[in-house]
């Protein structure tokens, strides 16, 4: 049988090309000479030609883009910079003479400012060091969370009640004397949130580190790409896959359909995300390996009932749910089937690529392994997410009841996700520093956010406050209880009157109090960790309690259907992703 994409001996495909390119092959393939070519750059051509043509068109061609070609740029960027911290409580101090304080003091004057070293001798100001990352497939616009920590050549001693300045952040490289800088790719400005020692598990609160919740904003959109493998590198083979995958993707620019996929020369395909794919980049990518450039249409069915019978076994099941993902709407039916499987591994796989075909059957299945399966909670709740059909938005309604505190408010970000309008999830602004989600529910919660955004939700009523004294909510601010139950919260000033607000002694009134003195996200989970830990509240506090991807599944080996004798250390876990495992607040 002839390959479906066979390279005819005298001729190339070459439309996907530029014109000049196109040219060029035209002339190679009449046997023309052009003036800028030679006998011997003819030859090597040809020879590569035949080469690839004998690949694609052998018994054992290449059939998936996995086949052919690898993944580019899939790595997490770092970026960092210099920036500085001004609002300090007098805990600031001067920059030592070094490259760092040279650095800043250049931003200072590109920035227009006025006296820049009386600027960094100040009490109130701080040099910091900055820190972001950009996953792959980052659209520009996005915003990350910001990593700071205090210069060592800064003598600052803490970094509460700061802000950062709008900074820039980029690649950067010391040598010697010289620093080198790439582009800006973000740019960060914000609150610093100093994260409670019950987090960290530092033996008290690090006050020389912080975290810019949702603080960069990046500048450039990160792509990644295709590289073909050396024995099908041929513009037809680029065009076939890029062909491939754009009739399978593809979104709309205005009145124009666009495929994800563009061909940008003989070896190298450049990608875009569909919208649907941008919470799980990963599984994106592992799709476009799965998907078939180089097929019969009657083929496919084979192929199918292939992967049917391959989705039986956790080893193999997973590349078979994506191949099936990869062929579109006509694969529903076998995915289906895994959904009655009695191995949940199994359900989960069918049930994740039924979500990214829109098919309500995988609604329910994905809420129930996200209540009883740890591991494959996170992904289950963006599976829920990017399900475009009502059923999946019902279950993520009933898993605001779950018993999982990382359950219900990973399905207040899953909603918020699939429709930052949603009634239910939308939060009532705190002054301009923080949101406060109210949830209905007859087990109560609070969810404090630690990523992303400056939130609490509170799952149930308004929580009554107990606390019997005084607590120092920062040098200048306090909080104490009056004789009449009613709560006094104080901000001290320097050559001002002091700022009091008196408010009733409940979560809400806390929050209100906090805003009408000028204080800060910050001092809100200064306070509430103390809660937490003196019980002064009857509502559980959970800081931070939404699913991270990176958790390993471990099977059980009954539940495979080789011979134990074949069954190896790598066939009985599974990562759900292999993100890095490190803790996302340390350098």
């Amino acid at each position: 049988m002839r390959s479906p994409l066979s390279l005819p001996s005298q001729t190339l495909a070459f439309r996907s090309l530029p014109l000049v390119q196109a040219a060029i092959l035209l002339a190679f393939a009449n046997g023309c000479t052009a003036p800028w070519t030679n006998k011997t750059a003819k030859t090597e051509l040809e020879k590569q030609t035949e080469s690839v043509q004998e690949v694609l068109q052998g018994e054992n061609r290449p059939r998936l883009v996995s086949d052919a070609a690898s993944l580019l740029w899939m790595d997490i960027h770092e970026y960092e910079g210099f920036g500085l911290v001004n609002g300090l409580l007098d805990t600031g101090g001067d920059v030592k003479p070094s490259q760092q304080r040279e650095y800043i003091l250049k931003e200072l004057r590109a920035d227009n400012q006025d006296k820049p070293n009386e600027i960094l001798a100040s009490k109130s100001t701080a040099l910091v060091r900055m820190k972001t990352y950009a996953n792959p497939g980052t659209v520009r616009g996005e915003t990350a969370d910001v990593l700071i920590e205090l210069s060592d050549q800064c003598e600052a001693t803490s970094l509460r009640s700061g802000w950062l300045m709008p900074s820039r952040i980029m690649e950067m490289q010391f040598l010697g004397s010289q620093t080198r800088t790439s582009d800006v790719k973000a740019r960060a400005t914000g609150p610093l949130l100093i994260l409670p020692a019950s987090i960290t598990k530092e033996e008290s609160m690090n006050v020389t580190r912080a975290v810019i919740l949702g603080g960069a904003k990046m500048v450039e959109s990160r792509r990644f790409g295709l590289r073909l493998k050396e024995s099908v590198r041929h513009a037809t083979t680029s065009a076939a896959i890029s062909r491939a995958i754009n009739d399978r993707y593809f979104f709309h620019d205005g009145a124009e359909r666009r495929g994800v996929a563009s061909s940008k020369n003989d070896s190298l395909i450049m990608l875009d995300v569909p919208s649907k794919y941008r919470w799980d980049a990963q599984h994106y990518t592992d799709v476009l390996l799965a998907l078939v450039f180089l097929e019969d249409p009657s083929e496919q069915q084979t192929r199918i009932q292939t992967c049917s019978k391959r989705m039986n076994e956790p080893t193999i099941a997973r590349q078979a749910c994506l191949e099936l993902e990869a062929i579109g709407k006509d694969a529903i039916p076998t995915l289906e089937k895994g959904l009655t499987s009695s191995d949940r591994e199994l359900r989960f796989y069918a049930a994740y690529s039924l979500a990214y075909l829109d098919h309500p059957a995988a609604a329910p299945i994905l809420a129930e392994l996200a209540k009883t399966v740890p591991e494959f909670r996170p992904l289950c709740l963006v599976g829920l997410q990017v399900l475009d059909n009502f059923t999946a938005k019902d279950q993520l309604e009933l898993l605001l009841e779950d018993s999982e505190p990382e359950t219900r408010y990973g399905a207040v970000l899953a909603l918020r996700n699939r429709n930052p309008r949603d009634v239910i999830i939308r939060g009532e602004p705190v002054g301009d520093f923080m949101s406060v989600v109210s949830i209905p529910s007859s087990t109560p919660l609070i969810a404090v956010s630690l990523e992303q955004r400056a939130e609490i939700a509170i799952f149930g009523g308004n929580p009554k406050v107990k606390m019997p004294g005084y607590f120092e909510m920062n040098p200048r601010l306090t909080i104490r209880r009056d004789e009449n139950g009613q709560l006094h919260i104080v901000r001290f000033q320097k050559g001002a009157e002091d700022m009091v607000a008196r408010v009733s002694s409940d979560l809400l009134g806390v929050f209100e109090g906090v805003r009408a003195v000028g204080g800060n996200y910050n001092d809100v989970v200064v306070w509430l960790e103390e809660a937490q830990r003196q019980k002064w509240i009857d509502s559980p506090i959970k800081f931070n309690p939404r699913p991270h991807a990176g958790r390993t599944y471990h099977r059980n080996k009954s539940e495979l259907s080789l011979d134990p004798k074949e069954v190896t250390a790598d066939m009985v876990s599974f990562d759900t992703r292999t993100e890095s495992k490190r803790k996302w607040w340390l350098w």
